[in-house]
């Protein structure tokens, strides 16, 4: 019995080896695959039949150009299947296919932006002209704070961008066998700015059309009791006059939101910034002080449409305070939401083929 069940480890273990690195390598012959799993051939052949009759592995008939004997090459199979990256912005809906390697099989854009369309209707129509499954895992970025028991949008007064009652969870669970992980654009942007090299510990601050925030420690996301962690737009600051209101507020009273919207006008801020920044740059270091007092980050990043041209005049605001931060502009300054939605699917995906490769031996 202690035999069978240490053969079985070990060929769960090289099993996992053959797979990781089809992932990482792509389609191979039988005796690269062997040297890639740093395994004899004997050994990976045996794994590569087990996978096969499993559907995580398969056999193609293509044959390797250049130098040497043509043979089929080993690659993944459609047992692993894809998984789905969905981003609810103000602009629109997109949902791409991902394989397990991060390519893009399909998308889908519906726009929302000047639309009467619901953010949960445009997420239903673009699914529905989605194909590349089976989806056997998902990540879901939204512009709203998330309830991280539920994974439901909230609404919080004044935001400018209501999802409404979007529960992402619920519309993808007849689309999408695994795992479902939702969190808020600005989360994503952080994952992404820490997997482009940012330390473990730092703080993330978007500023574009809405204001939000994330906190890094230990490298991972600090969610809260209701992942409500980085919502700044109401941390009260010293607006116009010195008068204290919430950090939105401040926005309103300079005349830089949107027609009929708490929304920001990103070009009437850019053009304060370069002609009178200091208004919004004390109010800003206002909630970067908070921040830093509570998290004690030890970088604080800027990221969105107006990040670069505040980066200067924070650090010359913040260098009378008594707690030094190093503030930097991002990393990732486009897309980084979607770059870290994306990035979440096919961890998710990878993770789960890999739970498959662990499940595939019986007792």
């Amino acid at each position: 019995m202690v035999a069978t069940a240490g053969r079985d480890v070990v060929r769960a273990l090289t099993d996992e080896r053959v797979v990781t690195a089809l992932i990482d390598r792509g389609a191979q012959s039988r005796a690269d695959l062997a040297a890639a799993a740093e395994v004899s051939r004997p050994t990976s052949s045996e794994s590569v039949r087990r996978l096969v009759e499993v559907g995580l592995v398969r056999e193609t008939a293509e044959v390797r150009k250049g130098a040497g004997r043509a043979g089929n090459l080993v690659d993944l199979g459609p047992a692993v299947g894809t998984a789905l990256s969905v981003v609810v912005a103000p602009e629109g809906v997109t949902t791409e296919v991902l394989d397990v390697r991060g390519q893009v099989v399909t998308e889908q854009r519906v726009h929302l932006r000047g639309s009467r369309t619901r953010p949960s209707a445009a997420v239903r129509q673009a699914l529905r002209g989605q194909g590349g499954g089976p989806h056997v895992a998902a990540a879901v970025s939204v512009a709203d704070p998330v309830d991280r028991t539920t994974g439901r949008a909230v609404e919080l007064a004044d935001a400018p961008f209501l999802t409404g009652s979007l529960d992402p969870r619920t519309l993808l669970a007849g689309v999408v066998a695994g795992p479902i992980e939702v969190d808020n654009d600005v989360n994503w942007a952080a994952r992404a700015e820490l997997a482009a090299g940012a330390p473990g510990d730092f703080a993330y601050l978007h500023l574009g059309e809405g204001l939000g925030g994330a906190i890094v420690s230990e490298g991972a996301i600090v969610h809260g009791g209701r992942g409500l962690v980085g919502e700044v737009a109401h941390v009260v600051v010293a607006g116009p006059r010195g008068k204290a209101m919430p950090f939105t507020e401040v926005f309103a009273k300079l005349g830089l939101r949107q027609r009929d919207s708490t929304a920001l006008d990103v070009d009437a801020v850019l053009r304060l910034l370069d002609r009178d920044p200091g208004p919004v740059v004390r109010a800003l270091a206002g909630v970067v002080a908070g921040v830093v007092a509570f998290a004690d980050p030890s970088e604080l990043v800027l990221g969105g449409p107006w990040a670069a041209p505040a980066v200067a005049p924070v650090r010359a605001e913040l260098s009378s305070y008594p707690r030094d931060v190093v503030v930097r502009e991002a990393r990732v300054p486009d897309d980084a939401a979607s770059r870290g939605v994306r990035d979440g699917a096919v961890a998710l995906l990878r993770d789960r083929v890999l739970e498959q490769v662990r499940g595939t031996l019986g007792p």
